[in-house]
């Protein structure tokens, strides 16, 4: 039985406190805090281990994650950057790196680092819907609806993505399909 996070907040402090250099452990204590709220001394405990293990791949990317929940999207990207440069090539990394992206507007990049994680992940509809979106608004319509038509086969369906996906049809003058799709919809 898994208890909560406060819980291992609390069982993981006195780990640290009987061992305070096992990395293992202060990585699970900042992964803890994270997950009860305290993003804070998380933060304090992953830049802590970083500043022992300057290539530490879990510390950085608990950074990571962090920027990205506040919007600090540059710091993430150059965490990510750091990361993907020093070999950890983790396919999660360019799905992170893509919103980072986003977050700062640069949907060329983002879009390319959303294909490049979609080539070793397809089966990822969530990511195939913002992959869409980003091709939509790049006015790259044909590969937006290939995407939405990978989500909504990869069961992501909802209207909202159908409506979407309408959208892109009549943008592609493909108005029988997109009024088809509409109607289906209204019904």
């Amino acid at each position: 039985q898994e208890g909560t996070p406060a819980e291992a907040v609390k069982a993981l402090a006195r780990a640290i406190a009987l061992r305070p250099e096992h990395t293992g452990a202060r990585l699970a204590y900042a992964d803890a805090l994270t997950r009860s709220g305290d993003t804070q001394e998380a933060r304090r405990h992953y830049e802590a281990t970083l500043a022992r293990e300057p290539e530490n791949a879990d510390a950085r990317l608990g950074l990571v994650r962090l920027d990205l929940e506040v919007g600090a999207w540059a710091t993430a990207e150059k965490h990510l950057r750091h990361l993907l440069a020093h070999g950890t090539e983790r396919t999660e990394l360019r799905a992170l790196l893509a919103e980072a992206l986003l977050g700062q507007n640069r949907l060329e990049a983002a879009a390319h680092e959303l294909e490049t994680y979609l080539a070793a992940r397809p089966q990822d509809a969530a990511r195939h819907e913002q992959a869409a979106r980003i091709c939509r608004e790049l006015g790259r319509n044909e590969a937006a609806l290939g995407h939405y038509d990978r989500a909504i086969a990869l069961g992501r369906g909802s209207s909202e993505l159908q409506a979407a996906r309408a959208r892109t049809l009549a943008a592609l003058e493909r108005w029988e399909e997109a009024s088809a799709l509409l109607e289906q919809l209204a019904a």
